[in-house]
């Protein structure tokens, strides 16, 4: 099973620590349209990457998964939970 993440808290760490998408893939060694398809899903970031990326934009060990393994919740999963909910 493929998991699509929800990567909006890494963008938006990059904006505040003053970072571009361009930026950080040169850092990390890549280039901005590889970091482009990785950052939208298309593609997976490497192990490397990621610990790249932790240290770039100093994100701290406890927080690794709020930024790189939420899983994004699509609409329709999101309709079905409050439908339950109200059931219940």
């Amino acid at each position: 099973m493929d998991y699509i993440f929800d990567y909006s808290k890494l963008k938006g760490r990059t904006k505040e620590q003053g970072w571009t998408q361009e930026a950080i893939a040169e850092r990390i060694g890549i280039s901005s349209s590889a970091y482009s398809t990785k950052i939208n899903n298309i593609y997976e970031f490497t192990q490397n990457e990621i610990i790249a990326i932790i240290d770039c934009l100093d994100i701290p060990i406890n927080e690794i998964p709020a930024y790189f393994f939420t899983e994004k919740v699509q609409k329709t999963k999101q309709k079905e939970r409050t439908m339950m909910n109200e059931r219940n």
